[in-house]
């Protein structure tokens, strides 16, 4: 049960999945119909981590229709992490996206990244969106089809910000990043994508950002995880490993930022309307021995953390506004 391209691809997408046959079907759909007539450009993986469910007829279907899938079955399951550890390190081609299996890749993304990619790039970010029934009939009617490289790494940053943590928006160059990667010093955060969407990206010259919708996500659908312990503590863990391997703080403290003012009360407050669509944890208990020692969390994100939903929800607007106006972000990160 097993088609791969002959010879080295251009591009590796890279599927990690564990019994979520239905999703799989939706995201192999699209990505085996924009693969056709590119075969030998585009090699596709689908890992699977022992399911239970119908996975292998879903594999099973687009390969006997004529799809190249590489496809591997786990004899067990390894846990989620390293089964996308295990998608990066399949991947042959020069570069590799390791993709969600509840995401879509949008009609006509393929056509857009891959000439992108006959050039020399660190990470090429697609532009994403959320949907919840039906990814065509929900896609953003604002058409956006700008292409922007960047030589600033600060403000490519700045610009794809926490989205670095959504695994099916970056294509990385694995050519550039070489073998003795560890793909490991991720483990534990779930997130381990930044083990090779980081290194991608500093040693770069150049990185992109398209400014087109390619890539479409499915919405409250994290799989089970911790929210505040990744984004929170799992990420700060991750920057504190990447500055120790000599890369400046500074760039990280772009992200920090984000993540105090917009993204983790973005989050809290989410969680505290749908109780039931994120894994309940304790956001103080997560938080707090992370960021003590930041003012920004005690100003932005822990009134959110504490106070009542409605209330949290006033604080986090008026909050952002008054800390845009005093620019006090610039003056407390760390």
């Amino acid at each position: 049960m097993n088609k791969t391209c002959r010879n080295a691809p251009l591009l590796t997408i890279a599927v990690p999945t564990y019994n979520r046959a239905n999703y799989l079907d939706l995201c192999l759909s699209q990505i085996c119909r924009q693969i056709k007539g590119r075969e030998g450009e585009i090699e596709l993986i689908v890992s699977n981590n022992n399911s239970t469910d119908d996975t292998d007829d879903v594999v099973r279907k687009y390969m006997e229709s004529g799809a190249e899938i590489k496809y591997v079955k786990n004899p067990e399951n390894i846990g989620a992490e390293k089964n996308v550890i295990q998608c990066f390190d399949l991947a042959r081609g020069k570069y590799a996206l390791v993709f969600g299996d509840d995401d879509v890749l949008c009609d006509g993304a393929l056509n857009a990244v891959v000439p992108l990619l006959k050039d020399d790039y660190g990470v090429v970010y697609l532009k994403t969106y959320s949907y919840f029934d039906d990814y065509r009939a929900e896609a953003p009617k604002r058409k956006l089809n700008a292409r922007i490289v960047y030589k600033n790494k600060k403000a490519f940053i700045r610009k794809v910000n926490v989205q670095f943590t959504f695994i099916s928006s970056n294509i990385v160059n694995k050519s550039l990043i070489g073998k003795d990667l560890d793909t490991d010093c991720c483990l534990g955060s779930n997130l381990p994508q930044l083990a090779w969407i980081f290194p991608a990206l500093f040693k770069a010259d150049r990185n992109v950002y398209l400014e087109k919708y390619l890539v479409a996500q499915k919405a409250d659908n994290t799989g089970g995880y911790k929210v505040c312990a990744a984004f929170g503590a799992g990420l700060h863990r991750i920057f504190g490993i990447f500055r120790e391997r000599g890369i400046s703080g500074g760039y990280f403290n772009i992200i920090s930022t984000n993540l105090l003012v917009n993204f983790i009360p973005s989050l809290v407050l989410s969680s505290k309307k749908k109780a039931d669509n994120f894994q309940q944890e304790d956001f103080l208990e997560t938080l707090v021995p992370v960021y003590r020692s930041n003012a920004l969390f005690w100003i932005a994100t822990y009134p959110v953390l504490v106070l009542p939903r409605k209330a949290g929800k006033i604080w986090h607007k008026t909050g952002k506004f008054i800390l845009k106006m005093c620019r006090l972000p610039l003056r407390f990160q760390t």
